[in-house]
């Protein structure tokens, strides 16, 4: 597991202080000091760095939530700071539903280098068979990421830390 902070570089939210975690395993206390070592961050990201949670999460729709999950959402809920959960369509089945129906904002990745080939009048649509939402590519939020070293912004992210025992 890796957590860094630093501002956050794409979406709506670009610019706030956040603190990122990557890698396959959560441990929720790590992250909870952490956040109280750095009170300027007011926004968790998990899943950064393009690693999925899934050994972390676990479980699927319907089974008991791990208890760290929970410790967390807590900790964060009661002391304000926003949940943000990227995962990727494989990792999807992982989240938990208390991540579902606490965090405030679940980002699902798609990365496939097919789609560099979209024009800017080119759309994106995502069909959930309960509704189709669609959306121009030069109307969506677009990230330059020429500035990164392993995820890492060069100059402005902290690397606060870091088990080299897992990779990601």
């Amino acid at each position: 597991m890796k957590i860094w902070k630093g501002p956050e570089m794409e979406g709506k939210d670009k610019d706030e202080m956040t603190m990122f975690v990557q890698g396959t395993v959560l441990d929720q206390n790590r992250v909870i000091t952490t956040l109280k070592e750095n009170p300027d961050c007011k926004r968790l990201y998990l899943g950064a760095g393009r690693v999925n949670m899934i050994s972390t999460f676990g479980v699927s729709k319907g089974e008991v939530e791990p208890l760290g999950i929970v410790k967390l959402v807590r900790y964060c809920k009661a002391t304000e700071i926003k949940i943000i959960v990227e995962t990727s369509l494989q990792g999807f089945d992982y989240i938990p539903d208390v991540l579902f129906d606490e965090s405030d904002q679940i980002i699902v990745r798609i990365l496939d280098n097919r789609l560099n080939g979209l024009r800017e009048t080119d759309y994106i649509k995502i069909d959930t068979k309960k509704a189709v939402h669609i959306a121009e590519i030069q109307d969506m939020v677009s990230t330059d990421l020429i500035s990164l070293n392993k995820h890492l912004q060069f100059n402005v992210d902290t690397v606060l830390y870091e088990d080299k025992d897992e990779e990601g």
